[in-house]
């Protein structure tokens, strides 16, 4: 059985680009993983009864020390640099999928839109893929019935 933490806290208000760096300065915000071009104004609270937000300044005094838990400078991860934003780019490989219709169900199709994506300069690329159904299509179309 899967357990949840009785409270979960969330920034909201998010800004971007100067008017973040402004209002950091100003301490009406506080910045997002230590990025100086995205700052949250409030922090809200789900608890097991009820939502409560708070503007950055008091969410900063009743957290103390955890606060910087949202403020600090994220580290890299899988290669990726976290203090710039990265673009995901998305490959549905399914048949049924819901947006493109199975589009990409072939492997020479996916692997241009790949490199386009590549081309265009994504940092990471989902390939979503329901491997029962892929290897039922591709084992129909080679004659070799429906197991793999």
């Amino acid at each position: 059985m899967t357990t949840y933490p009785q409270q979960m806290l969330v920034p909201r208000g998010l800004i971007y680009g100067n008017a973040a760096r402004c209002a950091v300065q100003q301490e009406v915000a506080a910045p997002l993983g230590g990025r100086a071009d995205v700052a949250f104004c409030f922090m809200e609270q789900h608890g097991p009864d009820a939502a409560h937000m708070y503007p950055v300044q008091q969410a900063r005094s009743l957290l103390g020390e955890g606060f910087s838990y949202y403020t600090r400078p994220r580290p890299s991860f899988a290669g990726m640099n976290m203090q710039k934003m990265n673009i995901m780019g998305i490959i549905n490989m399914t048949p049924d999928s819901f947006s493109d219709g199975g589009r990409y169900i072939d492997f020479p199709r996916a692997q241009k839109a790949v490199d386009a994506m590549l081309a265009h300069g994504v940092d990471i690329i989902d390939i979503e893929v329901n491997p029962r159904a892929w290897c039922t299509i591709h084992s129909r179309r080679r004659g070799m019935g429906t197991d793999c």
